[in-house]
């Protein structure tokens, strides 16, 4: 599940683009409907995680339904140690800092040395 929702969401990083749980879920072939708040949520952080303290937040690009903030952003953040319990203002920040630096980092394919 983690593997699959990580591919898709480097997918949309490559793409530009931010994703909801349809696009997730249909990854890992599950409907949005079989994943609670909080499975989402552990699953991001599990996707999160393998990029250690200072790595891309893939978790960025979710959206909810309505292309909003997923409203558990901040606790993705604060199980990842990172500074949580922020005002919205201050989460959005993050969130679109976040979305840079995903887009950033997967714009283009890297080089393997093709010199």
């Amino acid at each position: 599940m983690v593997k699959a929702v990580r591919g898709a969401l480097v997918s949309a990083a490559r793409r530009q683009v931010c994703v909801g749980w349809h696009t997730l879920a249909e990854a890992a072939g599950l409907k949005p409907d079989d994943l609670s708040d909080l499975a989402r949520t552990s699953i991001l952080v599990a996707v999160d995680h393998a990029a250690g303290p200072a790595g891309v937040l893939l978790s960025s690009l979710v959206v909810s339904s309505r292309n909003a903030p997923v409203p558990y952003f901040d606790e993705i953040l604060g199980r990842l140690g990172r500074p949580s319990g922020l005002r919205p203002i201050e989460l959005g920040q993050v969130r679109k800092t976040e979305q840079a630096r995903a887009f950033a980092a997967y714009a283009h394919p890297p080089d393997h040395g093709s010199a």
